[in-house]
């Protein structure tokens, strides 16, 4: 668009090839980067996206919950453990049986 109002001139096809090619490197780079990141979020080592269909299974597959060997759960899910060293209502009775 920008070479019809004549501020860039026309590029023949191969310039044009070229200029693509590398406007599509941050792009590959970004889809690389955020396909090892969502295989480190089901505890998978990155190059795990190079078997054919696991990015299909990434798609649909819920991440680890806590913490795994590449760090913390990005959404902050963690598996809610009890306290026991805090009573629980059976531990509040008091010598009739009663519940304090």
């Amino acid at each position: 668009m920008l070479s019809y109002m004549q501020i860039i001139p026309p590029m023949d096809d191969d310039k044009m090839d070229g200029v693509l090619f590398i406007a599509a490197l941050p792009v590959f780079y970004f889809i690389i980067a955020q396909t090892a990141k969502r295989c480190h979020d089901r505890g998978d080592s990155g190059w795990w996206m190079i078997v054919p269909l696991y990015g299909f299974w990434m798609l649909f597959a819920d991440g680890d919950i806590g913490d795994n060997e590449y760090g913390p759960n990005p959404k902050g899910l963690y598996y809610e453990f009890e306290d026991h060293n805090s009573p629980s209502p059976i531990d509040q009775v008091d010598g009739d049986g009663r519940i304090i």
